[in-house]
């Protein structure tokens, strides 16, 4: 199992010994990674014949990967872009570079050989400003692709910065835009977004398109226009860090038995001050049945003992 909890979305994805998937979830996590987790959990529960298969390894990515990871007792817990390469990798052996589009941040990764040559991140293009209009125009993320591809209008001085951009679709949509021509021209924006900030990395392919964005067919076309060079994007694109840290996971070979009824414990974190030097550490303990499994932010060992924070 794979679970990638990211700040606005969270995969989840079971897959049997030769990569097939069995199972998969992908919800939006809504500030609250551990309850999202246990949702995506409880998803492929269903998904998935626990008569015919048992789960025995769990790998856990993402900005809460840590977190996620320590309350369900993870395998494996990894980097974004270690899944990422690793699931691209496995479908694509040949891929040189990737190029990912998440809820929060974007990212190229330059491949040699199947290992990272080089990578970056730009935290001002995102899918965020795709989920800000779908919240105000009260439509399902999914029906996003389906109404950008009907919008008619198009801006073509489109501003810049991601956020005058946002700010501006705002202000058309009083002047008359329909909700597929504001959905259309962030979509555009996004993908001019993307190539403006690493169009001087982007120059050998094969190219692969991940994260949620990849969906998107407006941002496809435009991205696949502005560098003239044609992105693959699979079925299962979204779902790339999940299907990585899963095979990591099984690369690993520390099996251990899934229980999924550890979804039904009571799972808490609690953050204490230690106030026993100046460095004043700030110290997450997270609890599984109000017992504590494991902590940070402690700078010295005198925040700790005996396996208790002192406070």
């Amino acid at each position: 199992m794979g679970l990638d909890v990211g700040v606005i979305y969270t995969k989840g994805i079971i897959i049997d010994d030769k990569a097939n998937i069995l199972a998969s979830s992908y919800i939006e996590t809504l500030g609250e990674p551990v309850k999202a987790a246990k949702k995506v959990i409880k998803d492929m529960e269903k998904e998935i014949d626990l008569n015919k298969y048992r789960v025995i390894s769990l790998g856990v990515t993402g900005s809460a990967r840590k977190l996620v990871g320590s309350l369900l007792s993870a395998n494996t817990i990894r980097n974004e872009i270690t899944s990422l390469v690793e699931g691209c990798v496995k479908l694509y052996p040949n891929v040189r570079t990737i190029m990912e589009i998440g809820g929060e941040d974007s990212k190229a990764i330059i491949l040699e050989d199947g290992i990272i040559k080089d990578y970056a991140i730009c935290k001002y293009v995102s899918g965020s400003y795709v989920n800000y209009f779908t919240r105000m125009f009260g439509i399902d993320i999914k029906d996003v692709n389906d109404m950008a591809m009907k919008g008619k209008s198009r801006i073509d001085a489109l501003p810049k910065c991601m956020m005058f951009l946002e700010n501006d679709l705002s202000n058309k949509m009083q002047s008359g835009y329909k909700k597929e021509d504001v959905l259309r021209n962030i979509s555009l924006g996004i993908a001019r977004g993307y190539v403006n900030s690493f169009k001087d990395m982007i120059n050998n392919g094969p190219i692969m398109f991940c994260g949620g964005v990849s969906r998107n067919k407006v941002v496809v076309n435009e991205i696949e226009k502005m560098l003239d060079y044609h992105v693959i994007v699979n079925r299962n694109s979204h779902i790339m860090g999940a299907l990585g840290i899963a095979i990591l996971a099984k690369k690993e070979g520390k099996y251990k038995e899934f229980d999924f009824n550890i979804c039904n414990y009571k799972m808490d974190t609690k953050i204490h001050s230690c106030l026993k030097c100046n460095k004043q550490c700030e110290i997450v303990s997270i609890y599984r049945d109000d017992k504590l499994i494991d902590y940070w932010g402690n700078k010295c060992n005198d925040s700790v003992k005996e396996g208790n924070l002192v406070v």
